[in-house]
């Protein structure tokens, strides 16, 4: 390994120590500041490849009392395989969907217009990446996504998030058509 190798893999490795740092500050700050309060718990399914950032973004929303469903390949998510939405009138499969952008397979704004196009009822979408274009963004606001980009602002997500659970409908039901 040449010294140029070594320095980028040490690069990585602090800002990756860096974002655990600050995840684990913000988790902190979460218990003692929580915003809401919902009884049952967030559905999210987190379509991610990078599994450190992966990883991450679960324990976060996990603390944050979410029911994370992971997918390093969204080609093998439940919701990508079926023609149709299959949730009822009064249920929806998940509350909140955060895509990477660059994932194998089939792109982050793919899945999401393929999800939209089904009938997909989740309304709170977030799309991650750290290739951000105006066409990227353009096409994201025409599918009503937030857009975050790499690396992550953990605050921007959880002010997101706090604004998502707080006007979120806790009547609705989370369907459990499918098991991941």
């Amino acid at each position: 390994m040449n010294s140029y190798e070594f320095s980028k893999v040490c690069n990585r490795s602090i800002y990756l120590f860096l974002l655990a740092l600050v995840a684990i500050i913000l988790y902190i700050r979460q218990l003692h500041n929580s915003k809401t309060k919902i009884m049952r718990k967030v559905r999210t399914i987190l379509l991610e490849d990078n599994l450190i950032s992966q990883g991450i973004l679960k324990y976060l929303l996990t603390a944050r009392n979410h029911e994370v469903i992971t997918f390093d390949n969204p080609s093998i998510c439940p919701l990508q395989l079926n023609k149709a939405c299959r949730c009822s009138e009064n249920e929806r499969c998940t509350d909140i969907i955060i895509s990477d952008l660059n994932m194998p397979f089939i792109n982050g704004l793919d899945y999401i217009r393929n999800q939209r196009i089904k009938g997909c009822k989740c309304k709170s979408v977030a799309l991650v990446s750290s290739e951000l274009n105006e066409d990227v963004k353009k096409k994201a606001e025409e599918l009503s996504c937030k857009v975050f980009s790499k690396p992550y602002d953990i605050s921007e997500i959880f002010n997101w998030l706090d604004d998502v659970e707080s006007n979120m409908d806790k009547d609705v039901k989370l369907s459990n058509w499918f098991e991941c």
